[in-house]
């Protein structure tokens, strides 16, 4: 609107000493005004100019007040970018631009000593490290400019200044500006009304920002778990954060049902809009397949301009055991281009697959598939069978936290595939099992056109499908697989992992151009010594009864790895609830269900959690707990940094 103003003004001395003769049919003839004349229109259109200068300053004022941008920023500015302009614009410096000297842990930047085992009386992170980042640690996202951003619940996020000071924005105001604009709420609703796990920062998956290579930034208000009208919001926004726009998505049954989007993988952003996945929150009954299945389907997002067109809803799968899980995880669908590679797990085997089938009686584990939808025919490929992993474990005595662990032959719908597109184009795949053996998969070539031939399929782990029993000398058996894969075409994979003693471990797991890496475990207070070990152990809870990792892991493009955990208590013996509750001063609550020996109890309606913790891991193969100084490369292993 300046711009116009000011080539009206240039132009005004011509026109306002000329008009048009109103007695003559010609339209070209001309003559001059009086200079008084002129002097008073002149005056009259310098006040009209003013005033909307005054008009666009106040609306401008507005809108960074409701938004918190930059002063002069006005809302849909083309260039504008919130990532860029907090950032300074330019690529995340390697050093602060203050000298820093920060506590967040007694050494920072120093190398872990694995496995970290929690100690007696629940000593984690915070006790035995002094380990308190000035951050949430939750999974950090990174933007084109390598700014680092963590959600921080209570609908903020985190970002990270060049000055090493962490600050927050609040994205709840946006949301509500954007779904009240379009109507798709009550006047009396908010965001935060719609979606109360949104501040969960490890609950399922669908609540993280995923971020494109045009500053576009997305995420879904959750679909109707704990929603009053039962609806499901994808809600973006093209200039990184400044103005927010709501689509709702276009889900049968949004109550019961996940949307998942697309996350970046590999150390680069999207360039492309997310694909969303769309899959029951969780199963009834996998010991009957019927009772078990449900359709796995798709949402198709493109760009228009600065806005988005929502797809249809579009079944890839109608029999599947397709669910968003709360560890490990990751794209269940990947799009390339005109491409769009799916994997899932299945619930019936193809009746070629083996001699007995799910659709017979006797069953042996979960079935994986794949195929590719193509967004320019809308043509689905048919379904190729991908194999199969474990068929799930349970305590022979289930009362004994230490008895074995047996087959029990069903279907297990914690067995997840999860997919990366690497930077050379080729599709890795980790079929996801329950403390069991995993699959691992790469494609044939970059860029395919189906996922019907495979380089590399190997198992991963020493148990195998049709074991029996889960032995301790050889139960490598893993749970909930996060994969990552950098530009050195080195796969990264953290698991659960249960040892002999029953506690539930956090590992980590890589294969290089040679293989499946071989670790030589030291020996701990409870474990042997064990020199060609699949896995390196991370984390190790003083817990022997049940209890959950949740886990996530992103990876920056200069290859560090990052590993946001929490361990997550599912039962407690009364002794050890009574010294839980002593150490984290929680107030005593009734468990969740009949018990005896072994109680089970949620706090604010979750798992008692003991302090969630961030790992890093970089090219020098060093583990740490991850401190802010931690995300300025030239930082790392120093416990002050910047300008001296």
């Amino acid at each position: 609107m300046h711009a116009r103003a000011l080539q009206c003004l240039a132009a005004w001395p011509r026109l306002s000493t000329m008009r048009q003769d109103a007695g003559t049919n010609d339209s070209r003839f001309w003559r001059r005004v009086s200079p008084d004349t002129s002097r008073a229109l002149t005056a009259r259109f310098l006040f009209v100019l003013g005033a909307l200068f005054a008009l666009s300053a106040g609306a401008q004022a507005q809108y960074a007040a409701a938004t918190g941008a930059p002063a002069g920023t006005t809302s849909g500015a083309r260039g504008k970018c919130w990532l860029s302009d907090v950032s300074g614009g330019l690529q995340w410096p390697a050093a602060p631009t203050a000298r820093l000297v920060l506590s967040e842990l007694a050494r920072p930047g120093t190398e872990l000593s694995l496995p970290f085992a929690h100690g007696p009386s629940f000593r984690d992170e915070r006790a035995a490290y002094a380990y308190a980042p000035k951050f949430t640690p939750n999974t950090p996202v990174f933007s084109k400019h390598g700014l680092p951003i963590l959600r921080d619940g209570k609908f903020r996020i985190s970002y990270l200044g060049q000055d090493g000071v962490w600050r927050a924005k609040s994205l709840l105001d946006g949301f509500d500006q954007a779904l009240h604009r379009k109507r798709l709420i009550p006047a009396a609703l908010s965001a935060a009304d719609l979606d109360t796990s949104f501040d969960d920062l490890n609950y399922f998956s669908t609540n993280q920002l995923v971020l494109d290579d045009r500053c576009g930034v997305y995420t879904i208000l959750h679909e109707g778990r704990d929603s009053r009208i039962g609806k499901a919001f994808l809600m973006y926004s093209p200039d990184g954060g400044y103005m927010w726009e709501a689509f709702a998505l276009p889900l049968a049954n949004p109550v019961g049902t996940n949307a998942v989007l697309e996350t970046p993988t590999a150390g680069r952003l999207l360039a492309h809009p997310p694909v969303i996945t769309v899959a029951p929150l969780y199963h009834a009954d996998c010991s009957d397949a019927s009772k078990c299945e449900a359709p796995v389907q798709l949402i198709d997002v493109k760009r228009i301009g600065a806005s988005l067109a929502i797809g249809p809803l579009r079944t890839v799968a109608g029999r599947s055991l397709a669910v968003s899980l709360h560890s490990g995880g990751g794209n269940m669908m990947v799009r390339d281009g005109a491409k769009i590679y799916i994997a899932y797990a299945g619930s019936r085997f193809p009746q070629s697959a083996s001699p007995t089938t799910l659709d017979s009686v006797v069953k042996r584990g979960t079935p994986f598939y794949a195929t590719v939808y193509h967004t320019d025919t809308g043509q689905l490929d048919p379904p190729t069978y991908l194999g199969r992993t474990g068929a799930g474990y349970v305590r022979r005595n289930p009362g004994d936290s230490r008895s074995p662990f047996v087959h029990n032959g069903e279907l297990d719908d914690h067995n997840q595939p999860v997919m990366v597109l690497d930077r050379k184009g080729y599709v890795h795949l980790m079929l996801g099992a329950h403390n069991d053996t995993m699959r691992y998969l790469r494609s044939e070539s970059p860029h395919p056109d189906s996922l019907s031939r495979w380089a590399i399929d190997e198992a991963v782990g020493d148990t195998t499908t049709d074991d029996q029993t889960c032995a301790a000398t050889n139960c490598h058996a893993f749970s909930y697989p996060a994969l990552e894969v950098d530009g050195d075409d080195v796969v990264h994979v953290v698991a659960r992992m249960p040892d002999q003693y029953a506690r539930y471990n956090l590992v980590y797991l890589q294969r290089t151009s040679a293989g499946w890496t071989r670790f030589d475990q030291p020996p701990i207070a409870h474990l042997p010594a064990n020199p060609t070990a699949w896995f390196q152990r991370l984390i190790i809870p003083d817990h022997e009864l049940y209890g959950v990792f949740y886990h996530r892991m992103s990876l920056r493009p200069d290859g560090t790895l990052w590993v946001n955990y929490s361990y997550n208590f599912d039962q407690f013996t009364p002794e050890e609830w009574r010294e839980f509750r002593a150490r984290y001063n929680i107030p005593d609550v009734a468990p969740y269900s009949n018990c005896t020996n072994v109680c089970g109890y949620l706090v604010n309606g979750a798992l008692p959690r003991v302090s969630p913790g961030l790992l890093a891991y970089d090219s020098r193969n060093l583990w740490r707990f991850a401190t802010t100084l931690d995300f300025f490369t030239e930082c790392v292993g120093r416990s002050h940094c910047g300008p001296q």
